[in-house]
């Protein structure tokens, strides 16, 4: 009899031991890697992105993607403190477009320093991918187009949130004009290209009045 119930001892253990194993299996699995880090659902990460540039800069336009499917998007948490007059469009899940001016003193990146940080909340359910930031056009104090070669760009991505101080960039609204009907969606895409292409002529009027008073300088300096 002694003998049976050491066996059944030992067969239940086994049987237990092996259901321990699974369960814990299944929770380990629930893991996701986003951008080289292992996080679970409901967790935070901030995206910090630094560069270093060999001269001072008068202007960036970037865009910073994540995968929307796997991330949330905290938008109060988007920080560009060492950027000038900067409008970001924070509204398209999947990326954070933002373009900052500073034309006369410009921005100083010759030693490195933050450009932006912003934090997301894991989503259930969520699948390995990456966040990165993509640079459509970047100029110096001359104007002139920087060579992206020369431009040292560091990723990282953390647990946690960002620990120093957040600035915001500004979301462009003033540069909407409020229309006492409410919109529908067609509406609303217009609003938004409104918004892109009231950013852009307000980047292009400082840069060609700027170039304007180099060469009426230079003429000067001619006769």
């Amino acid at each position: 009899m002694n003998l049976i119930l050491k066996k059944s001892a030992a067969f239940l253990l086994v049987f237990l031991t092996m259901m321990f194993v699974g369960v814990s299996s299944v929770f380990a699995d629930n893991s996701v890697t986003i951008s080289g880090n292992k996080c679970s659902s409901g967790d935070t990460i901030t995206y910090i992105c630094m560069i270093q540039t060999d001269k001072r800069l008068s202007g960036i336009n970037a865009t910073l993607k994540y995968p929307a499917a796997s991330l949330e998007l905290q938008k109060d948490t988007v920080n560009v403190p060492n950027l000038g007059m900067t409008i970001a469009n924070t509204n398209d899940e999947g990326q954070i477009r933002f373009i900052g001016v500073n034309a006369q003193e410009g921005f100083d990146f010759t030693q490195k320093n933050l450009l932006v940080s912003a934090t997301f909340k894991v989503k259930n359910d969520a699948k390995d991918g990456s966040i990165e930031i993509n640079f459509e056009e970047v100029t110096d104090v001359e104007l002139a187009e920087v060579d992206m070669e020369k431009l040292v760009v560091e990723e990282t991505v953390k647990k946690g949130s960002y620990d120093g101080t957040i600035v915001n960039p500004d979301s462009g609204d003033e540069y909407i004009k409020e229309e006492a009907a409410p919109v529908d969606n067609k509406n609303t895409v217009i609003i938004v290209t409104a918004v892109s292409a009231a950013v852009i002529i307000i980047v292009l009027s400082v840069i060609v009045s700027l170039k304007r008073k180099k060469d009426e300088k230079a003429v000067k300096d001619k006769t």
